[in-house]
C-alpha cells in the first residue's frame, strides 16, 4: 500500500528518498531543505563581481565572472515527481575537444545561499556526468574566434526528475531527450 505524503529531504541528503521507497512509501511533492545549484559562468559586471572572479573567456575575449552559483532550487520550494526541473547549460568547446563533462551539483542549508562557490556552507551532493557525444556534431553551432580557431558554441538542458527512491538526470537538445547523465553520489 503507498501512502501518499509531503516529506523533506533530510540531512542524510539524497540517499533519504532511496529508504523511504524501501519502505513502499510514495512521495508526490518534497519541501526541499537546502538551496540546490550549480556553479556558473555569467558575465561580468565591473562594480556588481568581485575581481578575483573575472577571466577571459578563450572563445569570445568576453569578460566572465566565473564561480557564480546558479540556484536551481530554492531551500523550502516544493518539488514535485510531476514537474522535472530543466537547467540550462551554455558550453564552448574547441572542435577536436571531447564533449563530456562534469557538473558538481552544489547545496547550502543557509537560509541565504552564497552568490558564489567557495563558501563554507556549500555541499556537494552528487555530480552529474553529461556525454554529448551521442548528439551528432552537426547539430552543434560552429563558431570562429577572433584568432581564427574554430569551437562549437553548444547549448543544452541537464533535466532532473525526482521520484520515489530515484534522482534521475537526463539531457536534453534542441527540445530532444539524448539520454541519461549518469550521477555520482557523495558519501552520506
Amino acid at each position: 500500500m503507498f501512502i501518499q505524503r509531503e516529506a523533506k529531504l533530510s540531512s542524510n541528503r539524497w540517499s533519504a528518498i532511496s529508504r523511504g521507497a524501501a519502505l513502499g512509501i510514495r512521495i508526490s511533492s518534497r519541501k526541499a531543505r537546502r538551496h540546490y545549484g550549480v556553479a556558473a559562468s555569467v558575465p561580468f559586471i565591473d562594480g556588481v563581481h568581485p575581481l578575483k572572479t573575472r577571466s577571459l573567456n578563450p572563445y569570445t575575449g568576453e569578460a566572465r565572472c566565473i564561480n557564480a552559483i546558479k540556484w536551481f532550487i530554492e531551500k523550502y520550494e516544493h518539488v514535485s515527481e510531476d514537474k522535472p526541473i530543466s537547467m540550462a547549460f551554455h558550453r564552448m568547446v574547441w572542435i577536436n575537444e571531447g564533449l563530456k563533462f562534469r557538473t558538481g551539483v552544489v547545496d547550502c542549508d543557509d537560509d541565504e545561499p552564497p552568490e558564489y562557490v567557495g563558501g563554507a556552507s556549500l555541499g556537494q551532493p552528487c555530480t552529474a556526468h553529461c556525454d554529448l557525444t551521442v548528439i551528432p556534431r552537426e547539430l552543434f553551432t560552429r563558431k570562429t574566434n577572433a584568432a581564427g580557431k574554430p569551437y562549437y558554441d553548444i547549448s543544452y538542458n541537464l533535466v532532473m526528475t525526482i521520484r520515489s527512491g530515484d534522482v534521475h538526470f537526463g539531457v536534453e537538445f534542441q527540445g530532444k531527450n539524448y539520454g541519461s547523465a549518469k550521477v555520482q553520489y557523495a558519501h552520506d
